[in-house]
């Protein structure tokens, strides 16, 4: 691997100091776990800054600063379906964020599956929904953990091991959510997104400076030399395929979703949802106009994913390069710690606690499940499998599957386990036959115009619930779920007056 730094131990000292740094603060703000709704959603007390680095740091994954720049030096401007993706997933969680954190009070919720079971009143359904999610976050989970190692040995000149980077990091980052659930997470996020997105954001534009003399110099050498990265020519269709793909399948991340659930009312999360898409622009477009003309200057790595930690060394020095892999490794730590918590909470509830009545012993299942996750995923992230990456970003075709039963299911009381199951189901089979299909270069979808097969997959899905929602009707249960929506105002607070069908709602739970 190429040596970047001619000083490599100042580079270590510093990252060495940030994690030390989140350590003491993510210990000071420890909250002893006495329950299963402090553990899983942090006792829904959580304020709106906690809420806003929460999202920001669960949406934002370290890949981004290798993979991604990697991209953008290839690609050019269609990169940045990134930004706009994200921006419009934080507005659909705002006109979800009243009802989902009204239900999670209600009934008790701590996770996605857990609106699905409560929902669809199917136990069978949710464990397919668990199953289809839970499979496709854990590849993300172990490409953060590779993403970590390979920062690591990046910017010390391979002084660290790639494996030692991420089992040192990774397992640092699993033992803080397995010991404080939610708050751990949220806290960790805090500390780790306003280094990556607001001290990040300013470094990446003192780097646009020193490389290229600001913004306006870059697209001005890039439209003179490169005049392809600035058009989406022939590309537009799966553009709008990866931007539709990426608003769908974010809310339906089990990490970005239960967020609604941790904060302290509905209000505290639509104002996160307003402060998270500023960050989101400011960090997309700091992170991938540095590597937009990285194939015009000399000595840029032939391995592109190096291209970050270059510039930053090459055009600024050894401090910009090490907080460029602070920023990376902080993105990385944020999502690590959100997904393992998540899947955990999801297996601890739905395949190992629901018969235990016991709420501690539901709880220290949760904590199990988080650090056996944990623990599986950094043994198959040290073993490096090739393309993971690639197979991650596929998984978008699968997770959005999950939005149409989601996203109907809180919007519309007419949705029905019928339509809910077997249209998941079809939209699953359709990406599943083209992800298999396409190791050998086929398509299945070639007729759609640049759309995926996640996407036409999601159309089947969604006319197939949509026809048992007319046909069958609404669930029993619906009303009572809809009435609930009474008993609390957007601040969290309780007010019943006493006109809603309190027996309606307390007839139908998990």
């Amino acid at each position: 691997m190429r040596k970047l730094t001619t000083n490599a131990p100042l580079v270590i000292g510093i990252i060495v100091a940030f994690l030390v740094a989140n350590a003491i603060i993510i210990r000071k703000f420890h909250v002893t776990q006495d329950s299963v709704e402090q553990y899983a959603v942090g006792g829904r007390n959580l304020g709106w800054i906690l809420v806003c680095f929460s999202y920001v740091g669960a949406w934002y994954v370290g890949a981004i600063y290798t993979g991604w720049v990697a991209n953008a030096a290839d690609l050019g401007i269609f990169v940045l379906y990134l930004g706009i993706y994200s921006i419009g997933g934080m507005i659909t969680m705002y006109f979800m964020a009243s009802n989902v954190w009204i239900w999670g009070k209600v009934y008790n919720l701590t996770s996605i599956t857990d609106f699905i079971k409560l929902r669809y009143q199917s136990h069978l359904f949710s464990k397919f929904f668990s199953v289809v999610v839970v499979c496709v976050n854990f590849f993300w989970l172990i490409v953060e953990m590779i993403t970590i190692g390979y920062c690591f040995q990046v910017a010390t000149n391979s002084i660290i091991d790639f494996r030692v980077g991420t089992v040192i990091a990774s397992a640092f980052v699993i033992a803080y959510s397995y010991l404080g659930g939610a708050r751990a997470t949220a806290i960790g996020n805090v500390v780790q997104g306003i280094m990556f997105a607001v001290v990040g954001t300013v470094v990446f534009f003192v780097i646009i400076y020193k490389t290229y003399g600001g913004p306006t110099p870059l697209f001005e050498m890039v439209q003179a030399n490169m005049p392809e990265h600035l058009s989406l020519a022939g590309n537009q269709g799966l553009w709008m395929s990866s931007i539709l793909t990426g608003i769908m399948g974010a809310y339906v991340w089990p990490q970005i979703f239960n967020r609604m659930f941790m904060s302290k009312g509905p209000s505290d999360t639509k104002k996160a949802v307003f402060v998270a898409p500023v960050l989101v622009v400011l960090v997309t477009c700091g992170i991938l106009w540095s590597a937009l003309g990285g194939n015009m200057l000399e000595g840029f790595p032939a391995d592109h994913q190096q291209g970050l930690f270059w510039i930053a060394n090459e055009y600024v020095g050894p401090v910009a390069l090490a907080l460029v892999a602070i920023f990376a490794i902080s993105a990385s730590m944020s999502t690590i710690s959100a997904v393992s918590h998540s899947i955990g909470v999801m297996l601890g509830t739905e395949f190992v606690t629901r018969k235990s009545h016991d709420p501690m012993r539901r709880m220290k299942n949760q904590q199990y499940a988080t650090l056996a996750v944990g623990v599986v995923a950094i043994i198959i992230a040290t073993l490096n499998f090739p393309n993971l990456n690639n197979v991650a970003l596929a998984m978008y075709e699968f997770i959005i599957q999950a939005f149409v039963p989601l996203f109907m299911g809180i919007l519309w009381r007419r949705g029905n386990i019928y339509g809910a199951f077997i249209g998941m189901i079809a939209g699953v089979a359709i990406a599943l036959i083209q992800f298999f299909v396409g190791q050998s270069g086929g398509s299945i979808v070639s007729w759609a115009g640049g759309f995926s097969a996640g996407c036409v997959g999601l159309l089947v899905n969604f006319v197939i619930y949509m026809v048992f929602a007319l046909a069958v009707g609404k669930p029993a249960h619906a009303d009572g779920m809809w009435e609930s929506l009474k008993l609390y105002d957007e601040e969290g607070q309780y007010v019943s007056d006493g006109t809603e069908d309190k027996d309606a709602i307390a007839k139908y739970s998990m």
